[in-house]
């Protein structure tokens, strides 16, 4: 079983009601309002431009002048996308998903010119879930080509470059789905609330639900916890009542619990994984941040250089 511990404390002391944004950039290099940090170090690093930053050296940053969203690559070329705002704007693998209205299909944007490649082409409304099929509360970047969403009565797998559904699973009549978290291989998890518990924004008879690559059904677990994410090939969950956080395996089995590390009175919100799934960041409700991971992560301080020794004076 491997063993994971609290590396570091980042961020602000907590003061406010602020979830700190932490863009991962590389295993141990993150983005945290505009600084580069090192989390193998603990220092605060240079200035780093835009938003939405990816491990393959692409960001976001908004055009004041023209109007548009800049796409920045990692060779230093900039396409610019005719959009301003968006409630929903994610990168995934050569496009750009992007939404603002959430009576209009989603724009699906080619990232290396910025040119409109078409708009998601089922997500269309019925009778029972109003004017457009998918707006979500949650999605998740399982991998470069797909996106899944959280709707609330149903998880979707949006295929970008086809911009079509690829999957989906229906919730039953008397639940509704919160969140969503996905494996390479196709095993999901999302938490199942009772209809009656979300009027009453109740989470405590939630149930951590297991779908397995065809979608069937697989098993389901107690689940009172604020965020689902997967790590590697792993899933972690963070249990905020409980003050820890809990890994599970693709069976839903739990193979480890971490202590959060003085988690404040909100504990963690947020769980941001780091691309070898060895290490996370847990983000805190009032700014706070920590790194955690396994105990060879632990951040060494520089040396500093020694000073150099003053030679003696030779006797006469």
């Amino acid at each position: 079983m491997t063993s994971y511990v609290h590396l570091r404390r980042y961020g602000k002391k907590p003061s406010g009601s602020e979830v700190a944004t932490v863009d991962v950039i590389a295993d141990g290099q993150v983005v945290y309002r505009g600084h580069r940090y090192d989390l193998r170090t603990g220092e605060k690093g240079a200035k780093q431009a835009g938003f939405a930053h990816c491990t393959d050296g692409r960001y976001l940053q908004w055009n004041q002048t023209e109007s548009g969203l800049e796409i920045h690559r990692g060779d230093g070329r900039v396409a610019t996308a005719p959009v301003v705002g968006g409630k929903l704007i994610a990168l995934v693998g050569p496009y750009l998903v992007w939404a603002d209205d959430a009576r209009q299909p989603w724009m699906v944007i080619d990232a290396g010119t910025g040119e409109l490649a078409g708009r998601v082409e089922d997500q269309r409304g019925d009778a029972t879930h109003g004017t457009v099929l998918y707006s979500p509360q949650s999605f998740d970047p399982k991998s470069g080509n797909t996106l899944w969403l959280c709707e609330g009565s149903r998880l979707a797998e949006l295929d970008v470059a086809k911009r079509r559904m690829a999957r989906t699973i229906e919730a039953d009549a008397e639940h509704v789905f919160i969140g969503v978290a996905a494996l390479s291989d196709g095993h999901v998890i999302t938490l199942a609330r009772t209809l009656e518990d979300k009027a009453k924004h109740n989470r405590s008879a939630d149930r951590i639900v297991l779908f397995s690559p065809t979608g069937e059904r697989v098993r389901d677990v107690p689940g009172d916890v604020m965020h689902l994410n997967r790590i590697g090939d792993q899933f972690i969950a963070s249990d905020d009542r409980k003050e820890q956080f809990v890994i599970y395996d693709r069976s839903l089995e739990p193979v480890a619990r971490v202590e959060m590390f003085e988690p404040g009175r909100d504990a963690y919100n947020m769980v941001v994984p780091l691309p070898s799934g060895r290490e996370w960041i847990g983000v805190g409700g009032r700014g706070e941040w920590d790194h955690y991971g396994e105990p060879d992560l632990v951040p060494v301080k520089p040396k500093k250089p020694a000073k150099p020794t003053a030679k003696k004076a030779k006797p006469a």
